[in-house]
């Protein structure tokens, strides 16, 4: 009888539990309202990030292309080296980036920032070493600019952004998902190639700590990286401490999705990613700064952050849309 009845409670514990789960991801995950001034902020930001990554020569000055890569296979980048380019490349960007800070044209403004973001750094990548810096960029800029073309072609048809919501809304709601999905991203290729030993095997990171310093010494030739690395040590004889450390870093990057819950969850989650980020720059002397941005910018949102805070003070209560409830309870 009393094993009957533990099964009965059992049971209904966990229809509560996932009736609860239910409710909370029944709510949120769609666009929320942005105003005017908080868009247009965001607007400013993204630009200033875009503008530095398009008006540096250092991208522009390759004769060839060795290793071709991405659009590089199909098209000769090659001319992208020619003397008129860069200034040509900085008048129209900035151009473009004007427009795009004011709101206007966005469904030919954006495809337009995306090639001449992505043309460059394609050509970088095709010297035979890639790099990753630029591609969340290059990627932001793709999904705005399939939104803003996406709605566009609904108002051709009579209709408006779905649920009423503004341009901005949908724009900042899919920047978001973008930069969080390449989180997600991230922990899956690690559970996947690791079969699903990456958190167990986290303390041999070592390694890679010893690596980077390594790396970094022979870089600077400074002196203060010719030594041992005593996190490196700390890691292999504390390695239950290692994976808790590591192991909340990969649960976070999993969970990089839930940012788009609400713009609270999204500044929590985004504070988060900072934090490991600037985990990693401290062990490994890694710095990712156009990810950081990103995430400031769509995630951590500080402009909203200041606002949430003013007002929470002045009343002692949350204002719309900064609440953060738990996932079960």
């Amino acid at each position: 009888m009393s094993s009957e009845l533990t099964r009965q409670d059992s049971g209904q514990a966990d229809r509560s539990v996932r009736a609860r789960l239910s409710r909370w991801f029944s709510v949120g995950f769609r666009p929320e309202a942005t105003p005017g001034w908080e868009w247009a902020l965001m607007r400013i930001a993204f630009a200033v990030l875009v503008w530095q990554e398009i008006s540096s020569a250092r991208h522009f000055g390759y004769p060839d292309q060795p290793v071709p890569h991405g659009l590089a296979v199909l098209f000769d980048l090659t001319w992208l080296g020619r003397e008129w380019v860069m200034p040509a490349v900085r008048v129209l960007g900035a151009a473009a980036l004007l427009l795009y800070v004011a709101g206007r044209c966005l469904p030919l403004v954006l495809p337009f920032l995306t090639l001449l973001h992505c043309l460059p750094h394609t050509l970088q990548n095709s010297q035979g070493s890639i790099s990753h810096s630029h591609q969340l960029v290059t990627l932001v800029l793709l999904a705005q600019a399939v939104t803003a073309v996406w709605l566009w072609v609904r108002a051709r048809r009579g209709a408006g952004p779905p649920d009423g919501l503004s341009q901005g809304a949908w724009l900042v709601f899919y920047s978001k998902a973008t930069v969080a999905s390449i989180y997600v991203l991230a922990g899956l290729s690690k559970a996947f190639n690791s079969k699903l030993l990456w958190v167990w095997n986290s303390p041999y990171l070592s390694f890679d700590l010893v690596k980077a310093q390594r790396q970094e010494y022979f870089k600077r030739l400074d002196p203060e990286y010719a030594g041992d690395v005593p996190l490196a040590a700390l890691a292999l004889e504390h390695a239950m401490v290692a994976r808790l450390v590591f192991g909340g870093a990969f649960v976070l990057e999993l969970l990089a999705l839930l940012a788009l819950k609400s713009r609270a969850w999204a500044c929590v989650i985004g504070l988060g990613l900072l934090a490991m980020h600037g985990g990693i720059h401290l062990v490994m002397h890694l710095r990712f700064v156009n990810h950081e941005w990103l995430i400031l910018i769509f995630l951590v949102n500080v402009p909203w952050m200041i606002t949430a805070a003013g007002a929470r003070l002045r009343s002692g209560r949350m204002i719309p849309g900064s609440e953060i409830k738990p996932l079960i309870g």
